[in-house]
């Protein structure tokens, strides 16, 4: 495979790769965890208030663990691709209401990026692996081959 000159090593762009992986989960959950709270929104109109209540403390929190999972990742991933400041406004912005959704995905759209300038396609679930086990003897990363042996 031809590849430009590389600018992140084979480890940096497997921890891109996971860290955007992550991320799309975390978008994939934060939708999830919208619409079946609307569903159950919907669903508890005859529930008492005290039901109400909890199912209202239930959907915040979830949500707001996979706000801070996408926090997490953008900033990691903003981090790895594009460097330590991007990554801190990614990270930042990532935690604002609907912006943050537009935060996560501009982390994975700098790692995308990335990820092709080093020839790793990149479908919607995120890297290949057959490309990025590939990258080891692309970029000859110092580890032994499984067959040299020591």
């Amino acid at each position: 495979m031809d590849h430009p000159e590389p600018t992140h090593t084979a480890e940096a762009l497997r921890a891109i790769a996971r860290h955007q992986r992550h991320a799309l989960i975390a978008v994939g959950l934060q939708v999830l965890v919208l619409v079946v709270g609307a569903a159950l929104v919907r669903a508890a109109g005859t529930w008492g208030p005290t039901a109400w209540r909890w199912l209202m403390v239930l959907i915040a929190a979830v949500l707001a663990a996979t706000v801070l999972l996408g926090v997490g990742f953008a900033l990691l991933l903003g981090a790895r691709a594009s460097g330590a400041v991007t990554g801190l406004v990614l990270g930042a912005l990532a935690g604002v209401p609907v912006i943050g959704l537009a935060a996560v995905l501009g982390a994975c759209a700098a790692g995308t990026g990335v990820l092709r300038r080093h020839g790793v396609r990149v479908g919607p679930l995120g890297a290949s692996r057959d490309d990025l086990a590939e990258l080891e003897n692309d970029y000859g990363d110092d580890r032994p081959d499984e067959d040299e042996g020591w």
